[in-house]
């Protein structure tokens, strides 16, 4: 099928949802509001969130219903794209906006269990029920034990990846489990990612590499300064997917052993830019989160760019409300409060 007849009425949705994005100026509206509730009445009359937030009353809600109703809007608008993609593109856009919120849901589950909660309480929170891996929630929040859990994954992506684990200390099981769960994601998203078209693959295989290799300099550096883990369990906790870090690089980077050391190898890279601040989590967090922001550009009208471009934006644009709304509770200065955002005002 010609690019021309593949993508001109999925990138036609894509740039009508873009066209709903937030402006510059109502980043700074926004910022300037004096109360959450102004920041919510704003977004529902104001901006593309109207339809996504008219059971909200602005007077009287709840923070985790105001995020929910955003988030499940959101979800909507990337089920209403997979309709007009096909073959190998509608795969992997499920797996990359869909699969990955069933991954969030299995950690919710999880964290649950390890709590000693009562998993049904998440089921609430589950932002769609249909699962695209065989994935059964409602047996799943039956679990009461990591093991039970783990059986009930059985014939899934996750289940070989976290056998292995159940024996465990408590304290790392969950952090590697997580890791591992993360693994099946990304390797099920590369795998469908090959069988792309030739020029759609080399666009998203360059994108995906990069954003997981700042995810991957997230996890090493806070593995080398908090986590008591060895050069080797850095490694194969590592996401081997990566655009810069795989292979020996990958390698190094694990080995370094202190944040000093961490520092001079990311300085020799072409991520040098991204700790020219120091290294923090706040401070590499948002210049990492930036950089993925600045980097999903669109590369032309009749390739699957534009609609990775779309997903990552509103992504992006979902945390930076919650940001600005968390930054207005506290009475954060506009000077102050957008240097937490991902978007550059």
């Amino acid at each position: 099928m010609p690019s021309v007849q593949k993508y001109a009425a999925v990138n036609t949705k894509a740039r009508a949802l873009k066209s709903k994005l937030l402006s510059e100026q109502d980043y700074k509206n926004l910022i300037e509001k004096k109360s959450e509730k102004e920041i919510v009445a704003y977004l529902k009359e104001k901006t593309g969130y109207k339809e996504a937030l008219k059971d909200i009353d602005p007077n009287n809600y709840e923070r985790d219903d105001f995020e929910f109703a955003i988030r499940k809007t959101i979800l909507h608008d990337y089920e209403k794209i997979t309709h007009f993609l096909t073959g190998e593109s509608k795969k992997v856009f499920k797996i990359l906006s869909l699969v990955r919120y069933e991954v969030e849901d299995l950690k919710l589950i999880l964290r649950s269990i390890s709590r000693g909660e009562d998993p049904k309480l998440m089921a609430r929170r589950f932002l769609h029920t249909k699962s695209y891996t065989g994935v059964a929630k409602d047996e799943l929040i039956r679990a009461k034990t990591i093991e039970d859990f783990v059986e009930r994954l059985q014939g899934t992506i996750y289940y070989s990846r976290l056998k292995s684990l159940t024996a465990e200390d408590m304290e790392k099981r969950q952090f590697h489990m997580e890791m591992n769960m993360d693994y099946a994601y990304f390797k099920l998203l590369f795998d469908h990612t090959e069988k792309l078209d030739p020029y759609d693959r080399d666009i998203l295989k360059k994108q995906l590499g990069i954003n997981v290799d700042l995810q991957n300099m997230q996890f090493i550096y806070r593995a080398v300064t908090f986590y008591d883990l060895s050069p080797v369990e850095i490694f194969n906790y590592a996401l081997p997917f990566g655009y810069y870090f795989k292979g020996n690089r990958l390698k190094r980077l694990c080995s370094v052993g202190t944040p000093e050391k961490y520092m001079e190898e990311i300085k020799g890279t072409i991520y040098a830019p991204l700790v020219e601040r120091g290294i923090s989590d706040i401070y590499m967090e948002r210049a990492m989160s930036q950089a993925l922001y600045e980097d999903y550009t669109a590369t032309g009208d009749m390739d699957i760019s534009q609609v990775i471009e779309y997903y990552h934006r509103v992504e992006f644009e979902m945390r930076d409300i919650i940001s600005i709304t968390e930054a207005v509770r506290y009475g954060i200065e506009f000077s102050t409060a957008r240097k937490y955002l991902i978007r550059r005002i």
